[in-house]
């Protein structure tokens, strides 16, 4: 599953409102927007334990 390819800059939304700038100059492709030292996983959560700080995405892997 993919899904969010792309990031929309909200605070943004005002001034395309108002004209004053366009919606594709809100859009970014989302890896542009992502910290370097962070990992996309491209997946759905499906259960979340708190208890031991873990999650398994839709595909089955858990996530610590």
């Amino acid at each position: 599953m993919i899904c969010c390819q792309t990031h929309y800059y909200q605070s943004l939304f005002t001034l395309v409102g108002a004209g004053l700038r366009t919606l594709p100059e809100a859009r970014r492709p989302m890896k542009d927007v992502l910290p370097s030292n962070v990992d996309w996983i491209k997946d759905r959560a499906a259960s979340f334990d708190p208890d031991n700080c873990q999650l398994t995405t839709g595909t089955g892997s858990v996530v610590r």
